[in-house]
């Protein structure tokens, strides 16, 4: 080093690096040059700084970093990026014994934060600039405390945060505020986009897609649709809400999302509903708790739910080893903080202040069995429990068995519960030991969900309501054939894996899902049997693509749609008439799926006898197969409150279809239901040769009767 040659009877005993550039930017206009320009004077030049000094009988080794790497910053992801190598090199040094200490500066009044125009910036986010004296006081407290690392930033962090569109009641920062702070109404933000600072409807709506779509305003034009930005259904919902904040208004999502609607037309549907605001806001109060209200009914009535789910894995050989996966268990309790109210009693996951059990003194119940004992015998005895897991123990290899009771948990927690399963093996294989980021966030389901429902609540009831209607005979299946000898006792039909290969090009050419295939599938074979104008069977609904905090979350996070089948009695109906009428109808009821079906149940048209017959479960997976462990299958004890349920399994990656028909065998005769499970795979197998063909003309061809449901060449392993 220069200093030294110059100086060498004087050692060096001290280093500050402050080194900085400026280079903003939103993420989608992010180049790698502009990325990298902070990062080579922070982190190559702290880099540098280390080795040259490493060897010196330092004093101080400060690093100047700022609070973007603690809070983050609009439009600095590589400015927060530098920083935030700085704030970890500086435990990095002291891991290693020497000399280290990081500071993160809030805004200062020297060097760049005396800009005139940053001033402004900052005042309007409540950040207030340090002074000369009180930038040298933070220093100087700093170097005395010898803490690794001190935040120094003057601001209002309520302020702060609602400027930056946080939420402070959800953040780790929450703490910072007194209770009186938080009570207290809300100030004056400043640097909130309103409708007073806008002056007109059209730069409102700009402002807020601008922030939500992190776009420049200048980008956006008055006389495009704000679907030609991208828009889709989650920021679509932020920016209603954000307009509804503003103006007491409630936009209709199709109104955003569609392509037909300007921001010009947006904005003029504003100020017709701003007419009488004072009414608009009673008519949002009283839907926000009627929203509530409903949620809550919901939420109650799906805890008296008494069927279960038996997810099932299986382990490899190389990690077959009991004690492992009981342990796997315990950090998949502490990964989901839910599971410990749900196992001590209890009812709502949602809130925190009853999980007050320490995650070390909660033991999964986890009983491992040998080939000799009876699996279902066991899951039947853990019926009543919460969670529970049985790992059933084979010669050179295992299953994993998770029984979760239908009052907390949905169907679609199987994804998750693999996802977080992979990830705690892998890691205690690599690492042994549990890190911090096993720790997941509690939810509040029910604000959560019902800030969504208010917005869409009136159209989707209005939707149903017309759905329902079009529906006037009763779908049962009692008695429809005599009760013959129960073939399945269990009132459970196993069906081969499907092969679907064949019906990739036709669902691609024609924009049909698979969820619409087996929909319109199960339809048509009730409509064969029925020999009614429409068929309805009940959906069961993720809400996780609407709801998505809790997209990671094992929780009962699922609705009931009623779906309602075209007129199947239509003369000349073809069967690519009836899968494109589905597919809007899976369309738009997936779309309506935020109204409760405890809501639905409450309509004037609804009827138990017409709508509350039959119910379908769709699921689908993607995954790749894990070293370690890989889903297997889905165990569904049916809800007695229909009388058939059909579940399937959509392996995307695979192209292989799993389904399971169940049955009341006490309303419905194991005959029926072997015809009806024999329908479903026979319309999914032919539908590649008789998707242009009327319905009529293959009601004609069929025969009522016994059947064998065979499986393609290679693919005979059964379900369940």
């Amino acid at each position: 080093m220069s200093i030294q040659q110059e100086m060498p009877s004087i050692p060096i005993r001290g280093v500050l690096h402050g080194g900085a550039v400026i280079n903003d930017s939103t993420v989608p206009k992010m180049t790698q040059e502009k990325f990298e320009l902070p990062i080579i004077v922070k982190v190559l030049g702290t880099w540098n700084l280390h080795h040259v000094t490493k060897y010196m009988d330092l004093d101080i080794f400060t690093m100047h970093s700022s609070v973007a790497s603690v809070f983050g910053n609009y439009s600095q992801t590589n400015y927060a990026a530098a920083n935030a190598f700085l704030d970890s090199f500086a435990y990095y040094r002291r891991s290693l014994g020497l000399p280290a200490q990081v500071i993160n500066w809030g805004a200062l009044d020297v060097g760049m934060g005396s800009d005139p125009t940053l001033k402004d910036i900052f005042f309007h986010k409540g950040i207030t600039l340090l002074s000369t004296g009180q930038i040298c006081n933070s220093l100087t407290q700093m170097f005395l405390s010898d803490q690794v690392q001190g935040i120094f930033v003057d601001f209002d962090i309520k302020r702060f945060f609602t400027a930056s569109n946080l939420k402070l009641k959800a953040s780790k920062y929450a703490r910072l505020v007194s209770d009186r702070e938080k009570s207290a109404p809300e100030a004056d933000s400043g640097g909130e986009t309103t409708y007073e600072s806008c002056g007109n409807m059209v730069d409102l709506i700009k402002q807020i897609a601008a922030h939500v779509l992190m776009m420049d305003v200048s980008e956006i034009e008055d006389t495009n649709s704000l679907a030609q930005y991208g828009v889709d259904s989650q920021n679509s919902i932020e920016i209603i809400n954000t307009i509804f904040s503003e103006t007491k208004v409630t936009i209709p999502i199709l109104l955003v999302m569609s392509g037909d609607f300007s921001i010009q037309e947006l904005a003029d549907f504003l100020s017709k509903k701003m007419s009488d605001s004072t009414s608009d806001e009673l008519s949002s109060d009283r839907h926000i708790s009627e929203s509530t209200s409903m949620v809550k009914k919901y939420l109650d009535s799906d805890r008296l739910q008494q069927s279960s789910y038996v997810f099932s894995f299986s382990i490899s050989p190389s990690i077959n080893r009991p004690e492992f996966w009981r342990r796997v268990m315990q950090f998949f309790a502490r990964l989901n903080p839910e599971i410990l109210v749900y196992a001590t009693g209890g009812n709502d996951p949602t809130d925190s202040s009853e999980n007050n059990v320490d995650i070390e003194d909660f033991i999964i119940p986890f009983e491992h069995i040998q080939t000799n004992e009876v699996l279902q015998t066991k899951i039947a005895e853990n019926k009543d429990t919460p969670l529970s897991v049985i790992y059933d123990e084979k010669k050179n290899k295992a299953n994993l068995n998770i029984s979760c009771n239908r009052t907390h948990f949905d169907a679609f927690c199987g994804k998750i519960i693999q996802k977080d399963l992979q990830k705690i093996a892998t890691y205690l294989i690599a690492k042994n030991d549990v890190p911090s980021w096993l720790d997941k966030a509690n939810v509040d389901l029910l604000s959560l969900y019902s800030s969504k429902l208010h917005i869409v609540a009136t159209n989707s009831k209005n939707y149903w309501r017309h759905r329902l209607r079009l529906c006037s005979a009763s779908a049962s299946l009692k008695s429809k054939f005599p009760m013959l000898e129960p073939k399945y006792e269990k009132g459970r039909i196993p069906i081969p894996l499907t092969d679907v290969n064949h019906l990739r090009e036709l669902l691609s050419k024609n924009g049909w899902t698979m969820c619409n295939i087996v929909t319109s599938a199960f339809q048509i074979a009730l409509h064969k049997i029925t020999n009614i104008e429409r068929v309805p069977v009940l959906l069961e609904v993720d809400l996780r693509s609407w709801i998505q905090e809790c997209q990671l979350h094992v929780l009962a996070c699922a609705n009931h749609v009623p779906l309602v089948s075209p007129n199947f009695i239509r003369p000349g109906l073809t069967m690519h008439e009836i899968l494109n009428e589905n597919e809007q109808n899976v369309k738009e009821g997936t779309s309506n799926c935020l109204y409760p079906f405890s809501a639905i149940m409450e309509l004037q048209e609804f009827d138990s006898k017409l709508h509350k017959t039959h119910s379908f479960l769709f699921d689908t997976t993607d995954f790749a197969d894990h070293q370690y462990i890989n889903f297997t299958s889905t165990q569904i004890e049916k809800n007695p409150s229909f009388e058939t349920l059909l579940y399937a399994l959509y392996n995307k990656m695979e192209q292989t279809l799993l389904l399971e028909f169940h049955f009341c065998p006490g309303r419905v005769s194991s005959y029926t239901a072997s015809i009806l499970a024999e329908s479903v795979l026979n319309f999914i197998q032919t539908l590649s040769e008789n998707h242009t063909k009327t319905l009529r003309e293959l009601q004609l061809r069929s025969t009522i009767g016994r059947g064998s449901m065979s499986s393609p060449k290679g693919k005979n392993k059964s379900f369940g």
